[in-house]
């Protein structure tokens, strides 16, 4: 056998053995591609039977939108297990809060409002509407924390939200807790800066307006109230307690500067505006009563008298005024509330004894 001869079957041989090879590889090849098919498979559709955080975050926000509270809720605590992204768990604490407030779960609501916080959002508008959502729920509990309201106001304010609506939304609520703190003049502070936020919400213009009102008022600025007591009127607030407290604070003003016609004006002007508030309503209602008792307009006064001890039945001052009212009548006998719609038998013992004829 020649040599060529020879390297010929050798380079046959070794063809042979490689297509052996190739035939073993594919053999097993074959297969585990199809493993890895399957399984890429598997992996779409697990994808797509487990739904991402955005999706729960789309889903909890279109079932808030449409008023399912309870679906929003569920869809906002998948959402919530499925992230670490600080924005998206603080949107998807923030749509739950809004939930838990509509089905009156405030506890839920505040938690979820300071894990949103808990966050750290780097949206500003973000932190600013959680400050605000738990501003809000403060206001439902039974117990009202201003150093809560005043801490969580002053962190949404800091965040410099590019919302000026809910700038100056916390703005007037930082204000309106000062004054009840007796700070004045860091709430004459709050409301200036909400009002340069230049608010286009008619209801938060008229509010800050109303803040600014009770400050001058504090500070006794008559001409600084009514200007900004006409700025929150001439604002048209579409809440009607808006509207009725900036009245009763023009009422109040009138009061510290002895002008009973206008402050009797003012305070049925507050009453006519039907305000939801049973609180302002009879503090309206107190305001008229003065006026009255100072004009000596005595039905007047007793009718006021009577709305206000309606709200409040153990009011002693209504109590002794509408007691004044009705000795202060034109009568032929001794004052009797029965005359006027009232029966001793129907009023609180403490009440009678004043209202009584022999006393």
């Amino acid at each position: 056998m020649s040599t060529r001869t020879g390297l010929d079957a050798v380079k046959t041989t070794f063809f042979e053995m490689c297509r052996g090879l190739e035939r073993k590889v594919d053999s097993h090849l074959t297969p585990l591609n199809e493993r890895i098919g399957k399984c890429a498979v598997a992996i779409d559709g697990l994808a797509q039977a487990s739904p991402s955080a955005n999706f729960y975050l789309q889903m909890a926000t279109e079932c808030n939108d449409r008023g399912q509270w309870n679906k929003a809720k569920e869809s906002a605590d998948a959402g919530i297990a499925k992230t670490i992204d600080p924005n998206k768990l603080a949107a998807l604490n923030e749509i739950k809060s809004a939930a838990c407030i509509k089905l009156r779960e405030f506890e839920n609501a505040l938690e979820a409002a300071e894990n949103g916080i808990a966050a750290n959002p780097t949206k500003p508008n973000l932190l600013a509407i959680l400050c605000a959502r738990i501003i809000h729920i403060c206001g439902q509990l039974e117990t009202v924390d201003l150093e809560k309201i005043v801490h969580f106001a002053n962190m949404g304010i800091d965040s410099n939200p590019t919302n000026k609506n809910t700038l100056a939304w916390l703005c007037c609520q930082l204000a309106d807790a000062y004054i009840q703190l007796g700070m004045y003049e860091e709430a004459g502070e709050a409301t200036r800066k909400g009002l340069e936020a230049n608010p286009t919400n008619q209801d938060t213009l008229a509010s800050l307006n109303e803040k600014t009102a009770a400050v001058c008022s504090h500070f006794m600025k008559w001409k600084e109230v009514e200007s900004a007591i006409d700025a929150g009127i001439n604002a048209n607030p579409t809440d009607p307690d808006i509207r009725a407290a900036l009245l009763e604070r023009q009422s109040a003003a009138f009061e510290g500067q002895g002008m009973w016609k206008e402050a009797r004006k003012a305070a049925q002007a507050g009453i006519e505006a039907n305000p939801t508030d049973q609180t302002l309503l009879a503090v309206l209602q107190a305001r008229l009563v003065a006026a009255c008792m100072k004009l000596e307009l005595w039905d007047e006064a007793r009718l006021a008298a009577e709305g206000a001890l309606e709200l409040n039945p153990e009011d002693e001052r209504m109590i002794e005024s509408l007691s004044k009212a009705l000795e202060m009548l034109p009568k032929k006998g001794p004052a009797d509330p029965r005359k006027h719609g009232r029966t001793e038998e129907s009023l609180p013992q403490a009440k009678r004894a004043k209202l009584s004829p022999s006393s």
